[in-house]
């Protein structure tokens, strides 16, 4: 176990090292239902999310290579913010290490911090790693992030699995800031559960009360906004953000004919991906609903692919959705692949099509996905 004295030796050489200390005041009670403004597309009619998966902070703090790693990590934040300017930021699970660590919240005030210098509004789901300490849980981790102004994250239902489930409408531009306005889009966040602390793969998935809660939620949106368009909700494209994969990414991954490109592009360096072990109505439930346009995910860090899938076994179905992974973003976590982050820009001119591509810790920027490649069939 971590000693009190060690942990404060590491973050105060952090701060030296890189200037960790968070400078703006934030509220000492967690910020939870405290209004915030709404989201909304910019001034050029366009959302752009970046996506920071797999941060992995507090590796081994009372070794050496620790604490530098998560200098690495700050510092490729740091570039990336700088180099994307994003409207949004997707934290996609794994922030931080916690089997490592007796108090993993320390750890959100850095990682938020490259956040607060740039001003850019943020929310995160979890993954398996942040039920892993002995003396916090999941809900402890996002309790200290809605400490900030800048964070949108919500507290989900506490009568259903995992504790990041939740959405959030972007508006239009011009849209009022509390009115009955049709959102442009909705971001959906589903916790995928897990423990790594214990090993076990029985446990890392979107269970069937989750299900039944993002059912619910859409038919409420759907009855509120149906005098805006069709009546069965299908004008509000949907993203959904769940860090562990789906099975059906594996299944799509196992299909050769799958991969041609432009529409099927990426790194596809793990054969065998982690994915979630079950499947207690997502799936069948994104079939029915047809306004999920693309899901990501981050977990399996060798890959950043994007492919087409069909959300049904029916093979004279013309549905589609995109299955997209993030880029592996932290230094943290196995694997000496080159970070970066998945970029997402959502364009008032189409909703329902997308621009995406990785943007590297170097500046370059790998596969791109012009918005002409991206259409869904719904």
């Amino acid at each position: 176990m971590v000693k009190r004295r060690e942990f404060w030796a590491v973050t105060l050489v952090c701060s030296l090292v890189t200037s960790l200390v968070v400078s703006v005041p934030v509220s000492v009670a967690p910020r939870a239902g405290v209004t915030k403004p709404r989201l909304r597309l910019n001034d050029r009619g366009e959302f752009k999310i970046s996506l920071f998966a797999d941060l992995h902070f507090g590796e081994e703090p009372s070794l050496d290579w620790g604490p530098a790693q998560d200098i690495s990590t700050l510092n490729c934040l740091r570039t990336l913010l700088s180099l994307e300017e994003p409207d949004f930021v997707v934290l996609l699970g794994d922030q931080v290490t916690g089997e490592f660590i007796p108090n993993a919240t320390k750890y959100i005030d850095m990682l938020v911090q490259p956040l607060v210098e740039k001003n850019t509004k943020f929310s995160s789901t979890f993954g398996n790693h942040a039920d892993s300490g002995p003396n916090f849980a999941r809900k402890d981790l996002l309790l200290a992030e809605l400490q900030y102004d800048l964070s949108y994250s919500q507290l989900g239902p506490t009568t259903i699995h995992g504790v990041s489930n939740y959405w959030l409408p972007v508006y239009r531009h011009n849209a009022s800031e509390s009115g009955d306005d049709k959102p442009a889009f909705i971001m959906w966040f589903l916790d995928s559960n897990g423990n790594a602390s214990t090993n076990s793969l029985d446990d890392k998935y979107i269970y069937s009360d989750q299900v039944s809660w993002f059912r619910h939620e859409h038919a409420t949106i759907t009855s509120k906004f149906s005098t805006c368009g069709t009546c069965d909700g299908k004008n509000i494209p949907y993203l959904v953000f769940t860090h562990v994969p789906t099975s059906e990414f594996q299944i799509v991954q196992n299909d050769v004919k799958s991969f041609i490109p432009p529409r099927c592009l990426g790194l596809k360096d793990e054969p065998y991906l982690s994915t979630q072990i079950k499947d207690e109505g997502f799936w069948p439930t994104v079939h029915e609903m047809k306004n999920v346009v693309s899901i990501y995910s981050g977990h399996d860090h060798g890959m950043d692919l994007k492919y087409s899938c069909c959300p049904t076994k029916d093979p004279n179905s013309t549905r589609s959705i995109q299955l997209c992974f993030a880029r592996h973003t932290g230094y943290g976590g196995y694997g000496e692949w080159d970070r970066g982050t998945r970029v997402i820009v959502m364009s008032e001119t189409d909703l329902w099509r997308r621009m995406t591509y990785v943007r590297m810790e170097n500046g370059s920027i790998i596969h791109p996905i012009p918005p002409m490649f991206d259409k869904i069939v719904h």
